[in-house]
C-alpha cells in the first residue's frame, strides 16, 4: 500500500473511532495527520525485518570480521538455515547492546567476534560462560563503539553487576540451553495462542538481569519479525513505559499529564488496534509510533528508532 493509501484509510480509520475511543489528543487536524504519518513510519519499519526474511540475505551480514555485518540481518540468515539458537543469540546480543547513532553495530560486532580473534557463538558461550568472562575481563577496554541510545547506561566493565558477562549468564539460564526447546515448552503451556505466548515470554524474561519493559519488549516482537516463534503483544504494557504511555494520555485525554489510569489507556489501546489497520505486529505499531508522535506531536519528524 502507497503511503497515500495509508493515508486515506488511517485518517478514516481515526474520524470513524472518534466518539467510539475517547481520541480527545487530535481534535486538532495538524495533530491527527502528524499521528497517521508516524502510524505509517512505524509500519514500515516493523515490516522491513520480516520483509528481510522474506527476500533473503547475504551470508556475508553473519561475519564479525566484515564491515557488512549486522546482528539482525545475521539472525535473519541463521533462521533461515535452521540455526534458532545463533539467531535469537544475535537478536538478544543486538537488543543487549543496541545501535549507536554514530558507531552503528560496531559494539555487537567487536563481542560477537572477539575483536576478530573467535567468534562467541550461542553454543561455544553456553559450553565456555567462565571463558566468556575472562575474556570480557581481558578486553573489554579494547570493544569499540558504544550502547545505543535506549541502552546507553549499560556497562562492560566486568566488575559492575550490569556487566555482560551477568547479563549473558542470567540469559543463559533463563533460555535453559536451547532456544527452540524452551519456546517448544512455553508454547505449550499457553495452548499455543500467539498473543498469550507472548505474555508468558514478556513476564518470565525479567529473570533476566538488565532486561526491562522495552529491552523485553523490543526483543520479543523482533524474535516474531525474524520468524523463530509465533508471538504478538496482546498489549502496550504502558505500566513501566514512558514514551508511550505520554502518546497513550496525549492522545486519549489531549495531556501527557493527565491521571488517567493505565487500565483505561491499555483498553483503548485495544479498541484502536482491533478497529484499525496497522498491518504486521500492530500493538507494536501502536506502541512505536505513540512514543514517537508524543515527541513532536504537530509536526511530523522521522525517527529512526
Amino acid at each position: 500500500m502507497s503511503r497515500e493509501e495509508y493515508r486515506a484509510l488511517l485518517g478514516n480509520q481515526l474520524e470513524q473511532l472518534d466518539g467510539v475511543v475517547p481520541l480527545q489528543g487530535i481534535r486538532n487536524e495538524n495533530m491527527r495527520s502528524c499521528l497517521v504519518e508516524q502510524f505509517i513510519d512505524s509500519i514500515r519499519r516493523i515490516d522491513y525485518v520480516r520483509v528481510l526474511s522474506e527476500r533473503g540475505v547475504s551470508e556475508q551480514v553473519s561475519d564479525p570480521t566484515n564491515d557488512m555485518f549486522d546482528p539482525i540481518k545475521a539472525a535473519v540468515h541463521y533462521q533461515e538455515q535452521g540455526s534458532i539458537d545463533e539467531a535469537c543469540w544475535l537478536v538478544f546480543l543486538a537488543i543487549h547492546v543496541g545501535k549507536n547513532a554514530r558507531s552503528g553495530w560496531v559494539r555487537v560486532r567487536d563481542l560477537y567476534g572477539a575483536l576478530g580473534a573467535d567468534i562467541w557463538s550461542w553454543e561455544r558461550v553456553c559450553g565456555n560462560l567462565d571463558d566468556f568472562g575472562v575474556w570480557l575481563e581481558r578486553n573489554y577496554m579494547n570493544i569499540g563503539g558504544a550502547f545505543g541510545n535506549h541502552r546507553k547506561y549499560e556497562s562492560l566493565r566486568p566488575n559492575v553487576q550490569g556487566s555482560p558477562i551477568n547479563v549473558v549468564r542470567s540469559y543463559v539460564e533463563w533460555v535453559g540451553g536451547s532456544h527452540q526447546a524452551f519456546f517448544s515448552f512455553t508454547q505449550q503451556e499457553v495452548d499455543c495462542c500467539p498473543n498469550a505466548h507472548f505474555d508468558y515470554l514478556y513476564n518470565s524474561m525479567f529473570f533476566v538481569r538488565r532486561f526491562s519493559r522495552l529491552s523485553i519488549f523490543d526483543y520479543l516482537t523482533m524474535l516474531a519479525k525474524v520468524g523463530v516463534v509465533d508471538i504478538s503483544p496482546p498489549r502496550a504494557y504502558l505500566k513501566m513505559a514512558t514514551g508511550p504511555k505520554k502518546g497513550a494520555k496525549l492522545l486519549f485525554t489531549g495531556s501527557r499529564d493527565s491521571n488517567e489510569s493505565t487500565e483505561n489507556l491499555e483498553g483503548f489501546l485495544v479498541l484502536l488496534n482491533e478497529n484499525m489497520s496497522l498491518g504486521y505486529l500492530s500493538m507494536q505499531v501502536l506502541e512505536d509510533a505513540l512514543c514517537n508522535w508524543q515527541k513532536s506531536p504537530e509536526r511530523h519528524v522521522r525517527f529512526r528508532g
